[in-house]
């Protein structure tokens, strides 16, 4: 994801797994069936960092969940949106309790 870049996914490990980096600093590391894109839903602002999602392994596989499609369910199913966004406090909260500070 570049410098400035905005957009709305949500990408979930099916198979493998990958690291998160910031100018080559390991930031996480993701495994199956983990999701990561989350921020772009709670955060509108473009990105500030270049950060790259890195495998080391053949086969990883990704599902990718437009934010158009999570946005017209929120629009058209009562209470979606309410349990979207607690599944996406629940994972950085998950990412919170997991970094070394």
């Amino acid at each position: 994801v570049g410098v400035g870049r905005s957009f709305q996914r949500l990408y979930q490990i099916s198979k493998g797994s990958c690291r998160t980096e910031i100018s080559g600093q390991v930031l996480s590391v993701l495994l199956q069936n983990e999701v990561f894109g989350e921020t772009s839903f709670v955060d509108e602002d473009p990105t500030s960092n270049d950060c790259s999602i890195v495998t080391d392994c053949d086969g990883v596989e990704l599902l990718i969940i437009e934010g158009y499609f999570i946005n017209v369910l929120m629009q058209t199913r009562e209470g979606f949106s309410g349990r979207f966004y607690h599944y996406l406090g629940m994972i950085l909260a998950s990412r919170l309790a997991r970094l070394d500070l």
